[in-house]
């Protein structure tokens, strides 16, 4: 099983006799008002999600996240897990400890404040969300927070209230996730991050990663999201319908992240990454302008940013590895042949440049992954749908058919 980020999956809940401790000692603290998002930021804190954080993030490994992309002990981060304070600012003191409830006057966790401090806005929004414009949902939160902040560790008493009419049992914890996984005997595991209604291009993509892992998490957000966005009760029950009728459920697995959507491109694609390596799983799905918002961002931003931190040659090495494991499933004389070519072309690459052999192996890898995709439904009485070669089929109803695709046209232009 993959070790979480930084190597300890964090757990902050408060339960037992330290639970009632902290319930009584919040009666005697001040206390904090915050929004949702941040309550649900105190969860993700609190299960590991966010590991390796114990708490909102302090001055120096924010300033560190917003213009290196890492944390000060070298991790690689996205996007600063903050916690405005507002007017209250003057008003606390270093070393308390603090109430966190959410806006019905609910305890959510107690907090002891490390520090105290400021953080220009403008160069935030810049960096993570690439504008300083209010109408970009997350620049919004952003202002409307303030650039006063708190940082320190926290346990949590109670978890947010579910607005939403989601069943509780695809609320799991990551520590719950990778007990599932080794219950199934999964040793890699490829996420699928998703705000939308699951489309065939995403289902051809899942699938097709399926193909070369033991499972997928299909892990859609359910925090709070854009006004317009499609409401997350709608959104399960296309997933769950999608899961039932047309993936197999031995290798697939449905739950969902309580985290509100940032709209921070390429940046949140490092956090969604990073969140989902403390779930559990070793791949992730980065899609066309993924959590992106109106035209702040490239299609393939999302994509390039992870040749900026250290894990980008890890991608790099999937790529060249998704190509071997396809060839090798291919039949004896079309593997023999392939294998001379990719020698021959191995050999014609060494002048290239960094880019263009990462561009070579992408569009090897797909189209060699188009020709071992899976079918879209599942034979009856089957537990895997066998390998369609899609240059040799003629289009039927109910069946994924191949798309022309490449790094530039991945299909419909829908944000994951």
């Amino acid at each position: 099983m993959i070790q979480p980020h930084g190597g300890t999956l964090v757990n902050r809940i408060a339960t037992g006799a330290r639970k009632a401790e902290l319930e009584a000692k919040a009666n005697n603290i001040t206390t904090l008002t915050l929004e949702d998002r941040y309550g649900a930021d105190i969860e993700m804190i609190a299960v590991g999600a966010f590991s390796p954080l114990t708490g909102f993030m302090g001055k120096a490994d924010s300033e560190s996240a917003i213009e290196h992309m890492k944390l000060t002990n070298g991790l690689a981060w996205g996007i600063p897990i903050l916690l405005p304070v507002g007017d209250d600012y003057d008003s606390l003191s270093v070393g308390e400890e603090i109430a966190l409830n959410d806006k019905d006057g609910r305890l959510l966790a107690v907090m002891t404040i490390d520090e105290k401090f400021e953080l220009d806005l403008a160069n935030l929004s810049q960096k993570c969300f690439g504008t300083t414009e209010d109408k970009h949902p997350g620049v919004a939160a952003i202002l409307r927070g303030g650039n006063k902040f708190i940082s320190g560790p926290l346990e949590m008493i109670n978890r947010p209230v579910r607005h939403d009419a989601i069943d509780d049992k695809y609320f799991i914890d990551p520590a719950d996730t990778r007990a599932e996984f080794e219950k199934r005997g999964w040793n890699t595991i490829v996420a699928f991050q998703t705000r939308n209604p699951i489309h065939r291009a995403h289902e051809y993509l899942i699938k097709c990663a399926q193909e070369i892992v033991d499972g997928a998490l299909i892990h859609p957000i359910v925090g709070e999201t854009k006004s317009d966005d499609i409401p997350a009760p709608v959104r399960m029950k296309c997933y769950e319908a999608l899961i039932a009728g047309y993936f197999n459920p031995a290798n697939t697995h449905l739950s969902v992240l309580p985290t509100a959507m940032r709209y921070a491109g390429p940046r949140e694609a490092i956090n969604h990454t990073l969140i989902r390596k403390n779930y559990g799983c070793t791949h992730m799905i980065i899609g066309r302008d993924h959590a992106g918002v109106g035209s702040y961002y490239g299609p393939f931003d999302a994509h390039d940013i992870f040749d900026e931190i250290p894990v980008g040659f890890v991608l790099y090495a999937t790529m060249v590895g998704l190509v071997w494991l396809a060839v090798l499933r291919l039949p004896i004389l079309e593997r023999r042949f392939a294998l001379v070519l990719l020698a021959t072309l191995a050999v014609a690459m060494l002048p290239l440049t960094w880019e263009d052999h990462k561009q070579v192996w992408f569009i090897l890898a797909v189209l060699l992954g188009m020709s071992q995709a899976p079918r879209v439904g599942w034979p009856e009485g089957s537990g895997r749908a066998a390998p369609l070669r899609p240059a040799l089929r003629r289009p039927r109803p109910g069946r994924m058919e191949p798309v022309t695709a490449s790094r530039r046209h991945a299909g419909p232009e829908t944000t994951p």
